[in-house]
């Protein structure tokens, strides 16, 4: 039997009755991208103890084949460094050497990991998911020494890339630019999205009149400012003060949730608005399906996937210009992030311009349909296929 152990910066929750939950990166048809080559996967990541059933998430404790191990739930760069003993622990006795290592950076916990791996040397993977100049960029991220944090994540992420044995890379370009492959690395292009053929179909795209109200929706978590939802809120006003009636559905959850919904009270238009928590996956596609325009407006991403299921559901589509956006969408509907005044505009020429809101439907589904098409899946598969044997034969070696 196989085993692929996989180090994530997700924070899984745990019930009262010891049950793991993780959200939808995590439900079976996401993680079959690993299933091709690795029997069984293990979760490496921090686990949270909530006093309740969480909401909206995925049972991952009863999948057959699955397993979380925990890490202790410390609080950023800092917490991990404070408590480096705790954490190691952990992550040293996870990882036997007949496992398979693959860790998804930028990562936190993987700055302790790393050394031990150089010192092994241990064949590893590394799946990069995000760019950490942007996720600490001013008012993005703010952690204690925040520049310092910023240079350190990113050396961390370069040494990880240049030194491993394959590099899985969501982007076609923009984050290989940044941090390298090495030599001798297997690196490969494979979005971590997975969008069935199924989900592929066709959005409401009606003409909106001047009394029709427009109906907006944006797919996040609200875990962290990151994801841009209150520049969202302040463009939401800008377009109704031109007149414009639309409504908001913001999908997806977190702790920022109560923060942005005072936000919407006090900008005047929580009645525009409705934050709708988690929803399953089918749910999340019949809001799609009726949206007259999806906004993804995060300040930092890697490929994102909510933009990835839009634009595949047929959604007329606006997204930041960060991470692996522009390998996605035109730039005519990028803006710059944080841009709130930029975001307005746009979002009021798609709502009024019929020709301009619909005119990239058609090429976004050409778009999806290429980036995580076939030639992905052979990629991410050749390099998974390179890391279950370097690894086995290292671990004979020892």
């Amino acid at each position: 039997m196989s085993r692929l152990v996989i180090l994530t910066e997700y924070r899984f929750q745990r019930d009262p009755t010891g049950a793991v939950w993780g959200d939808t990166q995590f439900r079976p048809e996401s993680l079959s991208r690993y299933r091709t080559v690795f029997d069984e996967i293990a979760l490496l990541g921090r686990v949270e103890s909530t006093q309740h059933t969480p909401d909206g998430l995925v049972l991952l404790s009863d999948e057959p084949g699955l397993s979380v191990i925990p890490l202790p739930d410390f609080l950023g760069m800092s917490g991990a460094l404070r408590h480096g003993h705790r954490v190691m622990r952990p992550l040293l006795g996870a990882v036997s050497p007949t496992d398979s290592l693959l860790v998804r950076v930028p990562t936190t916990s993987g700055l302790l990991l790393y050394p031990h791996l150089r010192r092994q040397r241990r064949p590893y993977a590394v799946e990069v998911v995000g760019d950490p100049s942007e996720v600490f960029a001013p008012g993005v991220l703010s952690p204690p020494l925040r520049p310092v944090v910023r240079q350190l994540s990113m050396r961390t992420t370069r040494a990880f890339c240049a030194h491993a044995t394959v590099a899985i890379y969501v982007t076609t370009r923009t984050l290989q630019q940044k941090y390298p492959p090495g030599r001798a690395t297997l690196a490969v292009s494979a979005p971590s999205a997975v969008v069935p053929e199924h989900r592929y179909g066709t959005a409401r795209l009606r003409v909106l009149g001047p009394g029709d109200t427009a109906s907006v929706t944006t797919v996040a978590s609200l875990e962290q400012r990151y994801k841009g939802i209150h520049v969202l809120l302040g463009a939401v006003l800008d377009v109704l003060s031109e007149g414009v009636q639309l409504t908001l559905d913001v999908i997806g959850d977190g702790r920022l949730r109560p923060d942005l919904e005072r936000q919407a009270q006090e900008l005047g238009i929580a009645g525009q608005v409705r934050f709708l928590g988690q929803l399953t996956m089918d749910e999340v596609y019949e809001r799609l399906a009726a949206t007259d325009l999806f906004v993804l407006p995060s300040l930092t991403e890697g490929l994102p996937k909510a933009l990835l299921e839009a634009m595949a559901a047929g959604c007329p589509c606006l997204a930041s210009s960060v991470g692996g956006v522009p390998e996605l969408l035109p730039a005519q509907y990028q803006v710059p992030p944080g841009d709130r005044s930029a975001l307005a505009r746009v979002m009021l020429r798609m709502l009024t311009d019929e020709q301009f809101r619909t005119a990239a439907v058609g090429v976004n589904q050409v778009t999806v349909g290429r980036v995580t098409g076939g030639d992905a899946a052979r990629g991410r598969e050749q390099a998974l296929v390179r890391l279950r044997e370097a690894t086995a034969l290292w671990g004979a070696g020892r």
